[in-house]
């Protein structure tokens, strides 16, 4: 199991989800599972959150994430933030680089 460093300061920025996601995505394609230790954060913001999870979700099978991807030390509120983030990507919420352009 391959652990990665969140390198952000504080998890509030798209750019810092899409960071994290690329480098999960990155070990998993791989072959590689990996951990990841939110120790040292006490929230996330829901912009973060969605970059993060959303592209995964948009990428990786469900019960792959599951079963490669290890959240550690992780507290109710960033817990609850990537929670949030699952459920709006169920209801079909996407980020705008995910969505297909409408036909005009």
């Amino acid at each position: 199991m391959r652990d990665i460093v969140i390198k952000a300061e504080i998890l509030n920025a798209p750019s810092a989800g899409l960071e994290l996601a690329a480098a999960v995505s990155q070990s998993i394609s791989r072959g590689d599972p990996v951990r990841l230790d939110f120790a040292r954060y006490d929230r996330a913001t829901p912009s973060f959150a969605n970059a993060f999870m959303m592209t995964l979700l948009h990428q990786f099978d469900r019960e792959l994430l599951r079963s490669n991807v290890r959240i550690d030390n992780a507290c109710p509120a960033i817990v609850e933030a990537l929670n949030a983030s699952i459920s709006r990507y169920d209801r079909g919420i996407r980020l705008s680089i995910q969505r297909t352009p409408a036909a005009g």
